[in-house]
């Protein structure tokens, strides 16, 4: 059976996640316990109430911000943690095939942690293949990232007769020679997961950019990716992809 490296990093790391958070909530609500305890108690010992209330005030503030967080990101981060770490993973949904002559693969789907075994099994059993033609609405930016290396290894073409977009752009740069179909599109934008902080999303930012960078993306072209909101898509022209440096 193939052994593949990124399902175990995504289940250690959403495990790891879920442990941090449980600790973290565990240490605020310990915070905010003794705070209360120490302010019903400082009148009795001779302090003055006005500290008292400010402190119980300061609490209150406290919890409601916390909801606040809970609802925009730690519950959604919590509940996508918890799906990955017990090996279901929302965004695998692929499927991976060789035409009739062995010389093209086709992957339809999303990329998550299971897309990666597929098209390397694909492959194994394809070692006349040349051409990988791709079909996605996206993924897990590691998932795309793992399989780009193992487009990359085994030299094949990448061609988009119907639509890549996202993280599936990622697995696109990675072809010998990058072409899109008369009907083709690719899409771009800020890439995001869902419950992620604003630090999260700045780091996801400079590596997306850096990945680009790599493979010969000019800076005006990530430039307008970085400048599309993850709700939204950028759909370059023909020329503006030649221009960017996408096609080749």
């Amino acid at each position: 059976m193939l052994l593949n490296p990124l399902r175990h990093y995504l289940r250690t790391d959403a495990v790891v996640v879920l442990v941090l958070t449980a600790l973290q909530l565990t240490l605020w609500v310990w915070i905010v316990v003794g705070i209360v305890r120490s302010a019903n108690r400082h009148t009795a010992r001779g302090g003055k109430l006005f500290w008292a209330n400010t402190a119980r005030v300061m609490m209150c503030i406290s919890v409601i911000a916390l909801a606040v967080r809970l609802e925009r990101s730690f519950i959604p981060q919590t509940r996508l943690m918890a799906s990955i770490a017990a090996g279901h993973d929302p965004l695998d949904a692929a499927s991976v095939e060789v035409t009739p002559d062995g010389r093209t693969i086709t992957f339809d789907g999303t990329f998550g942690e299971k897309a990666v075994e597929e098209l390397q099994r694909v492959m194994d059993a394809s070692p006349n293949a040349t051409t990988l033609v791709l079909n996605s609405d996206g993924g897990r930016e590691s998932a795309a990232e793992e399989l780009a290396l193992r487009v990359r290894k085994r030299n094949l073409n990448t061609l988009v007769e119907d639509h890549c977009l996202s993280a599936c752009t990622f697995i696109f740069l990675a072809g010998s020679t990058r072409e899109i179909g008369e009907d083709g599109e690719l899409g771009f934008h800020l890439g995001t997961v869902e419950g992620i902080s604003e630090m999260g999303k700045s780091i996801m930012q400079v590596q997306m950019a850096q990945y680009y960078r790599s493979h010969g993306v000019r800076q005006s072209f990530i430039d307008h990716i970085v400048a599309t909101p993850p709700e939204s898509m950028w759909y370059p022209t023909e020329d503006e992809l030649k221009e960017g440096g996408v096609l080749n």
